[in-house]
């Protein structure tokens, strides 16, 4: 399915949101949508080049404790790099680290959203929630033990082309404890970036792999990110045709339309030289 943007995918660190519980067993969470995939379905993931899979989200508890616990030991055993879930809060909320380019770079991954049952405590396995109470000291302590750090956040309203309140707070917050950069994913449509005090902020990255009969959800994006020791040098969005699953790369006027979602608050018009739409030359800002 991802065949046409394999090349577009490759990179020394490819991170992604895994958005649905590996296993064949459970029972299923009250909801309207549970999702899971069999073991074997992770070699498409795999293949694909991913390395650092993102579980703090909604649907990875769609079966329960048993299935959650079945995705961490597939997860593992394929050789992922996980954030955002462990058998307990401490391990939810610990710093992940990849050694690449003479840099310790650092990933932390939670989620706002519900079920609440999946979020991890002290003693029980689940995914690390956004509590504002702990939020800065997780982050602040994750970024005394490595160069640079990556907060990944699932949260935000369906659909909704703006960042919700807590998004928007989620990010300062982050910032202000040490993140160079805040990757979220989960509305389902692409959201405006923000940048604050000099660091991305990455509201919505839309829908990847993720049939959805709604079209809004269409048109996504792959951010090519280069990190350097001074923190985030430049961010390249591939415009993305989700093409009910199998990927391809947007249509000219559909990159216009993935220009327009990410510069929602001007910053890639004001900041041609950090971020740039494949495909989209932007105007010039006036002085």
């Amino acid at each position: 399915p991802w065949r046409a943007i394999a090349a577009d995918l490759s990179g020394d660190i490819v991170f992604g949101n895994l958005e649905c519980p590996i296993t064949t067993r459970g029972e299923k969470t009250p909801k309207t949508w549970n999702f899971r995939a069999p073991p074997k379905s992770l070699k498409v993931v795999k293949q694909a080049g991913f390395t650092v899979l993102n579980l703090a989200n909604n649907h990875i508890w769609d079966y329960g404790q048993t299935g959650f616990l079945d995705t961490l030991k597939a997860v593992r055993k394929e050789g992922f790099l996980i954030v955002g879930a462990g058998m307990d809060r401490a391990e939810a909320e610990s710093l992940r680290v990849v050694e690449q380019g003479g840099l310790k770079i650092g990933f932390l991954g939670f989620t706002s959203a519900f079920p609440k049952e999946g979020w991890a405590k002290p003693g029980k396995p689940g995914v690390a929630y956004s509590d504002f109470g702990r939020l800065s000291a997780v982050i602040g302590k994750a970024r005394e033990d490595c160069d640079l750090l990556v907060v990944s956040l699932h949260g935000g309203t369906e659909l909704a082309a703006e960042p919700n309140e807590i998004q928007l707070a989620f990010g300062r917050v982050a910032v202000d404890a040490g993140a160079d950069i805040v990757l979220g994913h989960p509305p389902h449509v692409l959201q405006p970036v923000a940048l604050y005090r000099g660091k991305p902020i990455i509201h919505s990255l839309g829908n990847f792999l993720f049939v959805s009969p709604n079209p809004l959800t269409r048109m996504t994006t792959i951010a090519r990110i280069e990190l350097a020791s001074d923190g985030v040098r430049s961010i390249e969005f591939v415009p993305v045709d989700g093409n009910w699953g199998r990927l391809k790369l947007a249509a000219p006027e559909d990159a216009q339309t993935v220009f327009n979602s990410l510069d929602g608050l001007g910053v890639l018009t004001q900041h041609p030289d950090r971020f740039k739409v494949r495909g989209i030359t932007p105007a010039v800002p006036e002085p």
